[in-house]
């Protein structure tokens, strides 16, 4: 264990019983380190889960605050369409994706426009034409060639592996959309895929204008509840409520973690951390008769087309979530995005950007709270160095370290998607 003193407890304690020896060890309990646990346990594989939290799910986890259950962000997304990776997660886990609702839609409201988006593509181009009838031809002509495009792929391999090479923005340029039309394709491709327009390749494309995200009632809460049950029936271990554990090495590898309930001996460690592009959430309990008619479930809201990065989100808790909240009231969680690091202000500065889609929110708050922005930073010690990765849409998000037998994997809210595709790409390489 290198120079570090060793209590005399741990002694009696490997003297006892021997240290307990796991595959893997996940520190730090998101969505990527349940989904390889899940995966992993399935194989096979011993493994357990540390995370100072009661209930597993990460940056995705529940919070009930007042009487209130907020969800930790949006409760939307892709990757249940064919060969997308939730769609395989579940498939593998044999999970049902029954829980999964039917698409309500959602809006994208922008500093002169307010869109709503249906689950027909024929009347999300409806409501696009009438927001902007100066487009029209161009946006007509863009939804009957995405469509072939979508058809065309669906049959042809070479199609398909030309859609993946292109760039969606490159494809936008020669239908001359004005600055407000691509804010409004740039914000999503930013909220759903984690990635700007320019990046983007045409399929993903394709895919959000051709077909309907999926909806999970009461945000990401249920898909990690259903991934622990899936770690504990197979034999793994669950150290929750324990504080982050420390980490012991030796000739640049991790020999062993300190818990609270003794030493444990990992083959792997998988640490769960907050990616860098860290997130802002407010949750406000308010009475519902402030919110407006129109609003959807969920809201992706620009507030200066110059500054696509720094958009923000809006989700009401679901009307059949049991218990959401008190009769009259209704939950509403609040995401800030940013492209710097996480920002520290006041609530009532985030709340004042939430009154251009919330009119009167100010007199309608029962309660408010702001999730700390540095909670869940695990403190890595100074000898692991971190290398820089800037990620790409349909890859594994994995965080190059100095240590062999670390892989680090941020945990965002807003990064599902490449969150289980990370998993599946750590659990091809740990079967």
């Amino acid at each position: 264990m290198g120079n570090r003193t060793v209590p005399v407890s741990f002694f009696y304690f490997i003297e006892e019983g021997g240290m307990p020896k796991y595959d893997i060890a996940c520190v730090g309990a998101g969505i990527s380190c349940l989904a390889a646990a899940a995966l992993l346990t399935k194989a096979g594989k011993s493994v357990c889960l540390i995370d100072p939290a009661d209930r597993a799910g990460g940056c995705v986890a529940a919070h009930e605050i007042e009487g209130f259950r907020f969800a930790s962000g949006p409760t939307i997304t892709y990757g249940f369409e064919p060969g997308g990776v939730l769609r395989k997660l579940f498939s593998d886990l044999n999970l049902s994706a029954n829980e999964t609702s039917s698409f309500a839609g959602y809006q994208v409201v922008m500093p002169e426009h307010r869109i709503s988006v249906s689950g027909e593509p024929g009347e999300t181009l409806e409501e696009l034409v009438r927001e902007f009838p100066d487009e029209m031809n161009g946006l007509t002509r863009l939804y009957r060639d995405v469509h072939k495009l979508s058809e065309q792929s669906s049959k042809s391999w070479l199609s398909s592996y030309v859609l993946r090479q292109r760039s969606s923005a490159a494809y936008l340029q020669s239908y001359r959309f004005s600055k407000s039309i691509l804010a409004y394709f740039e914000v999503q491709a930013q909220f759903f895929f984690g990635t700007s327009l320019q990046d983007m390749p045409l399929a993903l494309l394709v895919l959000m204008l051709t077909t309907a995200p999926r909806s999970f009632p009461g945000g990401f809460t249920g898909l990690a509840d259903q991934l622990i049950s899936i770690v504990l029936q197979q034999k793994g271990t669950w150290f929750h409520g324990e504080p982050f554990p420390e980490m012991l090495f030796h000739a640049n590898r991790i020999t062993g973690i300190r818990t609270s309930r003794g030493m444990i001996e990992p083959r792997t460690v998988l640490l769960n951390v907050r990616g860098q592009r860290s997130e802002s959430i407010v949750f406000l309990g308010i009475r519902d008769e402030v919110i407006p008619v129109s609003m959807l479930p969920n809201v992706l809201c620009i507030d200066d087309n110059e500054r696509l990065g720094d958009y923000f989100t809006l989700t009401l808790s679901p009307a059949d979530v049991r218990m959401a909240a008190p009769t009259g009231l209704i939950s509403l969680t609040c995401m800030f995005h940013s492209v710097n690091k996480a920002f520290d202000q006041p609530v009532e500065s985030f709340i004042s950007k939430i009154t251009a889609v919330v009119p009167f929110l100010q007199n309608f708050i029962v309660t408010s709270s702001m999730q700390d922005p540095h909670a869940r930073q695990f403190p890595l010690p100074p000898s692991v160095i971190v290398h820089s990765s800037e990620y790409r849409v349909g890859r594994p998000m994995f965080l190059p370290c100095s240590v062999k037998n670390l892989k680090i994997i941020p945990d965002s809210v807003r990064s599902l998607l490449p969150a289980v595709l990370t998993a599946q790409a750590v659990v091809e390489k740990l079967k």
